[in-house]
């Protein structure tokens, strides 16, 4: 986003690991709703930028190099008056406070106070959180996507050695049918979630060598119709994947840490045993870089527009081995219970209701989703059959609960809290 001689500036001490740093986006009255952010960057009369006020949970906040949203245009109050600089730490910053945190202990997280401290603008003025907070946040939560999936991979791992230690009446707990059920379980989400992550993380690798691409075009003075299509596409996948995977894994984060301290049993409530950690580290993950509501928020349009259609359309053309046929059937009556149940979210031309809506179709969608390219994975490799018969079935009776909590608006009277919350 920034010029040359700026990336030089910046990029290589980043590279060798000289400069740690931060992303300073938060404010006390700040959080999700960015657009609200009061700190302000001013320019004297030489035209070199300042930046006075106050930024709070800032993860590494303590870094070297702080990158940091600001309102460059005065008298505004919304996204467009907002800019993105870049400043390095010096006297001028103040560590008001280190949070003592539930959990990630090995990650500072800062309230810091910025007193006039020097900064040179990134990219374009009004860009800030339009274009480049918007661009940061689609690594971010793939990022946050990424460190659920590990969380939750050391998890089923704990618990798979303590149930296969830990004997009970004559026998391990792992040869329970109760225990055996929970592991299965915890082994079918992380395979499905590790198979939406990675799905992802291609589509924003793709999304951003296009980007590049054009630029490569622009510059040269060539045509470049074909690849900016291919740039659309990745945008919309993008749009829809980032905040669903975030989503989807850093929930599942936060059961696996809990089921795996179910299966360690009073142990696993101690801080001898890794789990306990690890439950303390899920649970920030659907809080930070957007909670799991705003994920659902962000991911709204994109399923309400169906974007997938011609995906889920192709993958039903197509045909696959044995019994995998069958889970395919499942996963277009998952589709049938999502169209009904998006049509008559529309039919009613209520807002609100859209809104209450919104997890339903969601989860409707990502069932669908992740579905097939675990059936495309089952039909290439049999040793996946197992996980995708898990999931789609799984998500079959989920499916069903979902369609049905949105035609019989269930969660309808939320749109009357004010006269229930009492």
């Amino acid at each position: 986003m920034g010029p040359e001689e700026q990336r030089e500036f910046y990029l290589p001490d980043f590279s060798t690991g000289k400069h740690t740093g931060a992303m300073a986006l938060t404010e006390p009255d700040a959080g999700s709703d960015l657009q609200a952010v009061k700190l302000s960057a001013y320019q004297d009369e030489n035209g070199k930028w300042f930046l006075r006020g106050v930024k709070r949970f800032i993860t590494n906040g303590n870094g070297d190099v702080l990158l940091v949203l600001a309102r460059t245009e005065a008298g505004t109050k919304d996204a467009r008056g907002l800019s993105m600089l870049a400043c390095k730490k010096d006297d001028t910053i103040i560590v008001r406070r280190i949070e003592h945190k539930l959990g990630i202990h090995g990650s500072p997280t800062c309230e810091l106070q910025f007193n006039d401290t020097p900064a040179e603008l990134v990219g374009s003025r009004r860009f800030g959180l339009l274009k480049y907070v918007m661009y940061l946040m689609n690594r971010a939560r793939v990022g946050i996507g990424a460190q659920s999936l590990g969380i939750s991979q050391q998890a089923y791992e704990e618990a798979l050695k303590y149930a296969k230690a830990r004997e009970q009446f004559g026998k391990p707990i792992y040869n329970f049918p109760v225990v055996a059920n929970m592991l299965i379980d915890m082994r079918v989400t992380l395979e499905s979630n590790r198979t939406l992550f990675y799905n992802t993380s291609v589509w924003l690798d793709k999304k951003e060598a296009y980007e590049d691409l054009v630029e490569v075009y622009k510059a040269k003075k060539q045509p470049f119709n074909n690849i900016n299509e291919k740039l659309k596409e990745a945008q919309r996948m993008t749009n829809l994947l980032t905040p669903i995977t975030k989503y989807i894994l850093s929930e599942a984060s936060n059961k696996m840490t809990y089921d795996a301290i179910q299966i360690h049993g009073g142990t696993g409530y101690m801080r001898e045993f890794a789990v306990e950690r690890l439950a303390r580290d899920a649970r920030i993950t659907n809080i930070y870089e957007g909670t799991s509501q705003l994920q659902v928020v962000a991911a709204t349009g994109s399923v309400v527009n169906d974007v997938l259609t011609e995906y889920f359309d192709n993958w039903e053309k197509k045909e696959y081995k044995g019994s995998l046929n069958k889970l395919k059937d499942c996963l277009i009556e998952i589709r049938v219970l999502f169209i009904d149940a998006l049509k008559y979210v529309k039919e009613k031309k209520d807002a609100g209701f859209q809104e209450v809506a919104a997890k339903d179709l969601v989860e409707l969608y990502t069932y669908v989703y992740t579905g097939y390219l675990l059936l495309d994975e089952a039909n290439d490799n049999q040793k996946r059959i197992f996980t995708a018969k898990r999931f789609i079935l799984d998500s079959l009776a989920k499916a069903r609960k979902n369609a049905e909590s949105i035609k019989n608006e269930l969660y309808s009277d939320i749109l009357y809290a004010d006269t229930i919350l009492i």
